[in-house]
Parts: C-alpha cells; sequence; structure tokens
C-alpha cells in the first residue's frame, strides 16, 4: 500500500482534531473538489485512467470490515457516475513504499492488472503474483496466480507491439532485486528478468516503453547510499545498460516518462540526512546519461517538512504534471498527529514551476485526458471514513470537474 495512512491506522490530521486547531489547515481551492465515493468501510484510488469512451477506471485498495486491505477497481462515466465496481478476493493491500495494485487500460479497451495475493491468509506475507484481466465493467477475464516465489507488481505498461509489461521486485533471501515480466495477451510470462546486481538491496517503481520499442525501469540502490537507478532492457527482455546516479544526498525515482527530445524525466524524492524528504527531477538523455537534475521544484510551507512525489506524467506539450503530498508531524500535547495534503502541479521542460494546486487528502494516481485535462486519483477523509477522490484539472490548475 502507498503508506498505510487510512488501512492500518497510521492517523490523519482530519481524523484526530475535530475540533481541535494544533494542525496547519491545508489551503484547498474555493472551486469544487472533485467526485468521492464510499463503497467498503475504507477506500483509496491509486491508478486512474481515461478509457476510450471518455469514463475512468480507478484501481485501489478497500478495507472490508476493517480486516485487511483487498484490490478493488472502479468504473466511472465521464461525468463521474459509477457504471460497475468490483474486488479481487484474496488480493491484499500489500505493505511498504509502493501501489498495492497495478492496473492500466489497454488500447484493446481491457483492463491488465497485476496484484499480490497471500498464499494461505491475508496476513502471510510470503505472496504471490496475481495477473487479471477484464472488461471496464468489472467482468474478469481470466485470474491466474503465479508461482512460489514472492514478486511484488509495482509498475504496469502497454508494449506497443501488444502485451502487458509488469515491473516490480523478486524477494530473494530477504533482500529485493528488480523485476520484470511480460504477458502476451494472457496470463502466460512469455519473459522475465531478473536484474542481479551484486549489490543487493534494489527495487522498481517505474516503468515506461520508449518510443523505440526500449523498456525503461526506475527505482533505487544502494551500495552504499540510496541513489536513482535506471534500467534498460530491448523488447525481448534483454538488459542492455544500467545508469545509478551518484548524487549529492539520497534518492529515489518513483515515476518516469520520456520527454519530447527522447530523454527521460525520472520524478521522486530526495533525502536530506534521512531526516527531511523533498521532490526530485532528474533528466538524462536518451542513452540514460545525466543532464540535470533539481531538488529545488517545490518549496514547502515550513511547518510541512516532507514532500513526496507518487506520479508523473507528460501532457501534449511537453510539459511535466505531477501529484503528490506534504507531510508534517504535528503534537496535539503529547500526542504525534501525522498531518497530510496533497497537490497537483505543472512544471515546464526545464523542471521550472508553472502552477500548484493543493487539497486536503491524498492524491496518488495521474493520468492525461483526451481533452488534455489531468485526473487524478486518491483518498479523502469524511466521517471517518476513507472515500476514493477523483479530481479533474485544466492546464492552468483549475479543478473542472
Amino acid at each position: 500500500m502507498r503508506i498505510g495512512i487510512i488501512l492500518f491506522g497510521v492517523t490523519l490530521c482530519g481524523i484526530l482534531t475535530m475540533g481541535l486547531t494544533g494542525c496547519p489547515q491545508p489551503r484547498p481551492p474555493s472551486t469544487p473538489v472533485g467526485w468521492e465515493y464510499a463503497l467498503y468501510p475504507s477506500n483509496i484510488g491509486e491508478t486512474i485512467h481515461q478509457h476510450a469512451g471518455g469514463g475512468y477506471f480507478v484501481a485501489g485498495t478497500a478495507s472490508l470490515e476493517g480486516t485487511y486491505g483487498v484490490c478493488q477497481f472502479v468504473c466511472l462515466t465521464s461525468t463521474g457516475a459509477i457504471e460497475s465496481t468490483f474486488y479481487l478476493p484474496d488480493a491484499f493491500a500489500q505493505s511498504g513504499d509502493g501501489p498495492s495494485v497495478t492496473a492500466l487500460l489497454a488500447s484493446d479497451g481491457y483492463v491488465y492488472g497485476a496484484a499480490l495475493t497471500a498464499r494461505d491468509t491475508p496476513a502471510d506475507s510470503q505472496g504471490r503474483l496475481r495477473v487479471f484481466k477484464a472488461d471496464p465493467l468489472g467482468n474478469v477475464i481470466w485470474d491466474y496466480i503465479h508461482g512460489d516465489e514472492k514478486w511484488v507488481p509495482q509498475a504496469i505498461a502497454e508494449m506497443e507491439q501488444g502485451g502487458t509489461l509488469v515491473a516490480g521486485k523478486r524477494m530473494i533471501n530477504f533482500t529485493s532485486h528488480p523485476m520484470v515480466l511480460r504477458l502476451d495477451g494472457s496470463w502466460d510470462i512469455s519473459w522475465h528478468t531478473t536484474l542481479d546486481r551484486a549489490q543487493a538491496f534494489m527495487s522498481i517503481r517505474g516503468v515506461v516503453v520508449a518510443h523505440d520499442g526500449r523498456v525503461l525501469v526506475t527505482g533505487y540502490d544502494n551500495p552504499s547510499d540510496i541513489d536513482v537507478a535506471l534500467w534498460a532492457l530491448d523488447g525481448d527482455g534483454t538488459h542492455l545498460w544500467y545508469r545509478r546516479y551518484d548524487r549529492p544526498n539520497s534518492h529515489l525515482g518513483r515515476s518516469i516518462a520520456q520527454s519530447q527530445d527522447g530523454g527521460f524525466y525520472v520524478a521522486g524524492l530526495e533525502s536530506v540526512g534521512g531526516l527531511r524528504r523533498r521532490a526530485y527531477l532528474l533528466k538524462t538523455d536518451s542513452a540514460g546519461e545525466f543532464e540535470w537534475d533539481r531538488a529545488d521544484i517545490y518549496e514547502p510551507d515550513a511547518e510541512w517538512a516532507n514532500v513526496d512525489i507518487w506520479d508523473m506524467a507528460l501532457d501534449d506539450e511537453g510539459y511535466i504534471v505531477m501529484v503528490g503530498e506534504e507531510e508534517s508531524t504535528m503534537y496535539v500535547g503529547t500526542i504525534p498527529v501525522i498531518a497530510h495534503r496533497s497537490f497537483v502541479m505543472r512544471l515546464d521542460p526545464l523542471g521550472n514551476l508553472q502552477w500548484r494546486t493543493q487539497f486536503s487528502g491524498q492524491l496518488y494516481g495521474l493520468d492525461i485526458t483526451q481533452q488534455g485535462t489531468y485526473v487524478a486519483t486518491g483518498a479523502i477523509m469524511r466521517d471517518k471514513v476513507a472515500h476514493i477522490r477523483v479530481i479533474e484539472l485544466d492546464k492552468a490548475g483549475n479543478v473542472v470537474n
């Protein structure tokens, strides 16, 4: 799961401070703040895609009767009405830094996804990879569980020549190794590769298929310090090259996109002394060679000490759009309270901030719509219940739904 804020009791400022004034207050826009859905006792939207009909498909997690997180899916019309909703039995929300379920709407009109499924019980940490195909109305075409090893899916992409890429990590002897596999239209794995290196605590967070068919994946590597890592594969899974960017402070790549000049942007976070997180953006050329990086793309208010970037996309003008959140630990008496607020921001191709719009709650997933607007999903607390939230913004940062 992304953070475990909703499902596992890490408390939002708005929950503990009903009527209290000790928390800094978010600054939501005066316009409406999107669509909200409460389908189960607790709900989080993690990824969102617009389908050819103009509606949206949201994948995320739900808590069933407060026991554990399962993977849920919601299909919406273009006006936000629910067309269908379903969840995968026994596909549970993993803990740690990353999505619980990853899914996309492919060009053939079907949903392809991957999740982690427990072997015997939802509490079993040694889960197995689960892949599935469904139509946008929630009718499952196939649903298959692979192998005995713990493969943790964290990113997904569609191959131009057909097939689906799933990237994440493979747990071997309590260490994580980058893992990429390809599904050819069914649950069968046509190839998979584990990107082993001598320094073996690595993880993949983002994947993109380049214009020339190469597969680029990003995450982190920590032989001595945590650094952004970038791997390139060809369409058959052959390892082409690996880059690790040894920059001052620690860095983690969470999302990757190809720039208009053929290079790549990697978005994530910078950790300063292990005490403060900042938004981070790195730019490479088409061969993965370093060009520039920036940790000044988002300057939070002083009381909001930490910033996380969760997702990134490029719009039709080549501008960079990101979603993320600010986090601060406040104290109500002697009780620590973790307070959050989210944001959508737009940067020019050099990483200069164009605008930033802030909201209460969290935003985790992002897509660029057919109309050129930006749609994001996450969660918002209402009466102690986490609701899925969907927000659409125009290129000027105004909420339009």
